[in-house]
């Protein structure tokens, strides 16, 4: 596998954030090649999206600039339903691209997340780097919705679809991803849960992670945990700590995500040599870094993560990291 900060570097050496697409090219070909994995390529777009402030990788003739992702699913979290919030996000995205290229249609059945982008105003021509990247999109979508109900909604996917030809083998990686047969050849791409997902209540979460950060966490979380279906299904500790990274915060919130009491939880997580507290600590750290390499002020980041003021962070995350996070936070700048 290619070390993946040396790829991010040698991307971003290569004017990427002039032209995202070439960026944006240059880590599919890695990943077609085997070169990356699916969570790194993610991680590089993250990377590129946050280099070059547009979060369309200049493929659209009307791109959106970076934050915008955030936005659209952090309202849909205001909807009372899973059905609800794919519909605002649908209205949102066709409201920002100026066309009707989302649609939702539920029924008793199914409830489908469509993407139709025949009449979208692509920058370039139509080609694999567009399939897989509406197939990216198609994860980035279920991610959110899943980040939006507090629960991964992957055994209740019924049905994926995508435009990619029945027999292109090309950088496949991306319907890897759902460990279920995918439709090609389709004039949608689009995802279809069982109907009942529809009426699900979005999660409530208390002091949780700007939207974004906790986004990207799902999406890192829900590809790493993808396993061969004769593979043991994730121990505790990476089910809590699954937990943690997609906005839970508080041990009850969690036992009861994982269908236990929380005595029944600590006394688990003490079996595996581990407490709650580490592995919250664990997280709350990976976060805080990830939001202060991103320029986000001491003082969002302690907001962020349920600290009383920005002295009583810097104190615990001098203890995590043994630097201060100004001191941190300029030494990563100065890479």
């Amino acid at each position: 596998m290619a070390d993946l900060s040396q790829i991010i570097e040698d991307i971003h050496s290569a004017s990427c954030t002039a032209d995202l697409s070439t960026g944006l090219r240059a880590g599919i070909q890695l990943l077609s090649e085997d070169e990356i994995g699916l969570a790194d390529f993610f991680r590089l777009l993250h990377e590129l999206a946050t280099a070059g402030g547009e979060e369309t990788f200049s493929l659209s003739a009307r791109p959106m600039m970076a934050g915008t992702a955030e936005f659209v699913f952090s309202s849909a979290a205001h909807c009372a339903t899973v059905g609800e919030a794919m519909q605002a996000i649908a209205r949102a995205y066709n409201l920002l691209h100026g066309d009707e290229f989302n649609l939702v249609e539920a029924s008793r059945s199914g409830i489908t997340y469509a993407i139709d982008d025949e009449r979208f105003p692509y920058t370039v021509a139509r080609d694999e780097v567009l399939c897989l990247s509406l197939e990216c999109t198609l994860i980035v979508l279920h991610c959110a919705v899943c980040h939006l109900a507090g629960v991964d909604l992957t055994p209740r996917v019924t049905g994926i679809a995508t435009g990619r030809g029945r027999h292109q083998t090309w950088a496949k990686q991306a319907l890897a991803f759902w460990n279920q047969p995918v439709r090609c050849g389709s004039r949608h791409y689009s995802i279809t849960y069982e109907g009942a997902v529809a009426g699900f209540p979005l999660a409530k979460r208390r002091g949780q992670v700007r939207p974004g950060i906790a986004l990207h966490n799902r999406i890192i979380s829900l590809i790493e945990s993808r396993r061969p279906s004769n593979a043991p299904p994730p121990g505790l500790v990476d089910q809590v700590v699954d937990a943690l990274r997609a906005g839970l915060r508080f041990q009850d919130e969690v036992a009861a995500r994982l269908g236990v009491s929380v005595a029944t939880l600590r006394r688990r997580l003490d079996e595996e040599a581990t407490s709650f507290r580490s592995l919250r600590v664990q997280v709350l750290g990976e976060t805080a870094r990830e939001m202060l390499s991103e320029g986000d002020e001491i003082n969002a980041v302690a907001e962020a993560l349920g600290f009383s003021d920005s002295r009583s962070f810097a104190r615990a995350f001098s203890s995590w990291s043994g630097a201060s996070p100004a001191a941190w936070a300029k030494a990563v700048r100065a890479k």
